[in-house]
């Protein structure tokens, strides 16, 4: 071969050399980009796409009431409230085994009819805060942000850029691309960039919002990976948040939070065949397994789920959909911003250290996708099932 030909042979080698590196980093990007291959956001995929009605008819209003008597009393005081509360009403498990002495209703006279509520006021702000951003969950939470804003329910929606946690570069990159294009879709949609805190990565959010909010606003604490939001509840669930003073924090019905199932099985949404949701909600956190169960049960069975009960509770509980008033937001931010471990010091450290009142308002149901056991298992966990 002359000169001329191993030139040229040298530079076509060079040629499909690139064209190789080229192709072969576009399909990294698209399997990174890949959105299936997670069972438990599959679901809520067929979910999203009209297969499965997850609205349903609420029985009516009721008022519990607490009482204050040694524990005994207490227990069968409360036992006997239940049945009496539920009644006449599609909630009756107290007669069975599930009946769980943990479960506090919260004395309130609350009512709504979000038929004939008015919209947000104008002297009220009502902020959605999102830890971003895995792009694979908020792609679903994304059609309940437009709802919500477009029906006058919410002011703005908050993306808290948290990606610089992911390790995988190219997830980073995808990820943060993905938030700022959000906000270039949505006026309504702003990409908030934390400052560095002293202590704890995401007390930046409650700062924020502790210098910003007014006594009127109401600040929603939701995670990226909530999936599934009940619409027609929103505005029942912010008038409450707004207008019960006592109340710290208050979470929707979290479908997939370990504690709040052990309530929802209390309260007969969960059949005992999916296994016992202990008070503690440790198997649930840590199963792959009965995670993706949950899920396939509630895409199923919606309905079952909605309950006109507000519970209170004293423990620690996954903070996945929290909401909180702006009058609450300073004594929040004094809560956590020594800590690392914002969810102990709100419900936890506030019950105890504050006399704080966390509550479950049960007819407000939300989906959230996995935690982090759930979807990268201990290696000697015999399921060892991945869903991402």
């Amino acid at each position: 071969m002359n000169w001329w030909g191993q030139r040229l042979f040298a530079m076509n080698t060079k040629r499909w050399f690139l064209v190789t590196i080229t192709v072969a980093f576009a399909l990294v990007l698209i399997l990174a980009n890949y959105h299936g291959t997670d069972n438990n956001v599959f679901l809520y995929d067929v979910l999203h796409s009209g297969d499965t009605d997850t609205e349903a008819e609420l029985p009516g209003q009721m008022t519990p009431q607490n009482t204050h008597l040694s524990q005994d009393q207490q227990i069968q005081q409360q036992r006997q409230q239940q049945q009496q509360l539920l009644a006449g009403t599609d909630i009756s498990p107290f007669n069975s085994p599930t009946f769980s002495p943990n479960l506090h209703l919260f004395s309130n006279n609350f009512t709504c009819d979000s038929q004939k509520m008015e919209n947000i006021s104008n002297d009220r702000k009502v902020y959605w805060g999102i830890f971003a951003g895995r792009r694979d969950r908020l792609r679903l939470q994304e059609k309940y942000w437009v709802q919500l804003f477009e029906q006058g329910l919410i002011t703005e929606v908050h993306l808290w850029d948290f990606t610089r946690r992911d390790k995988n570069l190219t997830e980073r990159v995808l990820n943060k691309d993905w938030i700022k294009r959000k906000a270039s879709q949505y006026k309504f949609v702003k990409v908030i960039h934390p400052k560095p805190q002293p202590v704890g990565f995401f007390n930046a959010f409650y700062q924020f919002y502790a210098q910003k909010a007014s006594p009127k606003d109401v600040i929603v604490k939701v995670d990226d990976d909530i999936v599934f939001v009940n619409v027609s509840e929103f505005k029942c669930f912010v008038k409450f948040v707004a207008q019960t003073e006592e109340a710290f924090t208050v979470s929707a019905n979290v479908v997939n939070n370990g504690v709040i199932a052990h309530f929802q099985q209390a309260l007969g949404s969960i059949p005992m065949s999916l296994g016992e949701m202990e008070f503690q909600g440790a198997t649930l956190w840590q199963s792959s397994t009965k995670a993706y169960e949950l899920h396939r049960y509630f895409t199923d069975h919606p309905e079952e789920f909605y309950k006109n009960i507000i519970i209170r509770y004293w423990m620690r509980v996954s903070i996945n959909f929290i909401a909180y008033s702006g009058r609450k937001a300073s004594d929040i931010y004094n809560v956590v911003c020594n800590s690392k471990d914002d969810g102990k010091e709100i419900t936890v450290t506030a019950s105890n250290n504050l006399g704080a009142v966390s509550l479950v308002y049960m007819r407000f149901v939300v989906a959230h996708v996995t935690f982090y056991k759930q979807t990268h298992p201990p290696r000697n966990n015999p399921e060892n099932l991945s869903f991402v």
